[in-house]
């Protein structure tokens, strides 16, 4: 266990280990190997989250998604450090992250709605509205 300054199996303190493992995290279903056909490997724990059905209106945070988000909890020293794993964790359960979305993902950590918002914009990787299975993005800054 780490010396952490608080309680939280998945902080790495000093040394960069971690107590818990992405498989503890995200669950066996979501942590890959490298794919047979000889694939790149860091895409190969996101197969399982890419062909999965998404309903917008899925329920947030409930069921085995309420254990995996007391568990991002655990591994982050404060709901800020928390906020983006949570939020991708909202974005695999319904595809995206709306506006509902981030406000009950800002409720769930106890944080406003402004700052969740502030955050979710800021990045691309997060999708706003629906989108398709197949998802083409293209790097514009080379």
């Amino acid at each position: 266990m780490s010396d952490a300054p608080f309680n939280n199996p998945g902080w790495a303190g000093n040394t960069g280990e971690f107590d818990l493992s992405e498989a503890d995290v995200r669950g066996t279903d979501f942590v890959g190997t490298r794919p047979v056909d000889g694939g790149h490997p860091s895409v190969a724990s996101s197969y399982p989250y890419m062909l999965a059905d998404k309903s917008p209106d899925a329920p947030l945070f409930d069921g085995p998604y309420a254990e995996r988000l007391e568990k991002i909890r655990g591994r982050y020293p404060n709901a800020r450090a928390a906020l983006i794993p949570a939020l991708n964790l909202a974005q695999e359960i319904r595809g995206h992250v709306s506006p509902e979305t981030m406000d009950a993902v800002a409720e769930e950590l106890g944080l406003s709605s402004a700052y969740v918002r502030g955050v979710a914009t800021f990045y691309t990787m997060y999708n706003k509205r629906p989108v398709g299975r197949h998802l083409i993005q293209v790097c514009t800054s080379i």
